[in-house]
């Protein structure tokens, strides 16, 4: 039995440059790894297939699983038998904005590479991994990165920790390509402001921004109220995570975060504490 753990992320923020020949967007965007994670449990069998199980019974565990869309690439470069069960415990709520999905297709990746001696490296891996979604280049760095153009190239940059999280997911899913093909005003130069002022957290905090709020917010207005909420029980910041619908705040420490948590936590489907890592 092999395990590995696929962590979520946040988008500390997101800016949309503008829309590119081949339909996508170029981007620009602040993400960093949180320590919400699903549990992904492997096994060799003789099916000579794939076998997807999930404590998630909203989850399609078929071809349209990025799970199988890994296992699919991978399975091309071993000479054994590439018959496998694997088993997801969903703890990263689905279409949230928060990537769990593309987690856990990176991660069976790197597992399937291990398990089979593929020998891949890191940089190989993730040229491989490019079919599962523009965001899992991401998946192959640590701590907090700034990804541009239509989120693979990824600059590092010194992680922000020990800031207390507390993300809210009303439960019901957002489509990215929706939000995308929705937004029709575009800026730059937010992301390289922040970076520029990475250090100073108050002038960091207070110029936070992404550009697909406006647009999600459209399609459910509760989620402009729970960032108001949230502000209103004392975070220092709040913020949609990628195209939603997730909410996630910070505060100046875990005392606060859990005195909102405590008044907030049965209003909605999801309410979890978590940090940057």
């Amino acid at each position: 039995m092999f395990e590995a753990k696929a962590y979520g992320k946040i988008n500390l923020s997101l800016e949309v440059i503008g829309k590119r020949p081949d339909s996508y967007h170029n981007i620009d965007t602040l993400m960093t790894r949180i320590d919400v994670f699903d549990r992904l449990s492997f096994e060799k069998t003789s099916t000579n297939d794939i076998i997807i199980f999930s404590d998630n019974k909203d989850l399609p565990l078929d071809e349209s699983n990025l799970i199988y869309k890994a296992w699919s690439i991978m399975k091309e470069f071993t000479r054994e038998n590439p018959g496998i069960k694997i088993e997801l415990e969903k703890n990263i709520p689905l279409a949230a904005g928060l990537a769990g999905g593309t987690s856990d297709g990176v991660e069976t990746m790197k597992a399937l590479n291990d398990i089979w001696d593929l020998n891949f490296s890191n940089d190989q891996l993730k040229d491989l991994a490019k079919p599962l979604g523009a965001d899992s280049s991401f998946f192959f760095f640590d701590g907090l990165v700034r990804a541009q153009g239509i989120g693979d190239k990824i600059t590092e940059l010194n992680p922000i920790k020990n800031v207390p999280l507390l993300i809210v997911n009303i439960g019901r899913p957002v489509s990215s390509a929706e939000v995308y093909k929705r937004i029709n005003s575009y800026s730059s130069g937010r992301i390289s402001y922040l970076v520029e002022n990475i250090n100073a957290y108050k002038i960091f905090k207070d110029n936070l921004y992404n550009s697909m709020e406006e647009v999600t917010f459209s399609i459910y207005p509760e989620l402009s109220k729970i960032k108001a909420s949230l502000l209103g029980l004392g975070a220092d910041f709040s913020l949609m995570s990628g195209s939603g619908p997730s909410i996630f705040a910070g505060f100046a420490n875990e005392e606060k975060r859990d005195q909102a948590y405590e008044l907030i936590k049965d209003k909605y489907k999801y309410v979890f504490k978590s940090q940057m890592i």
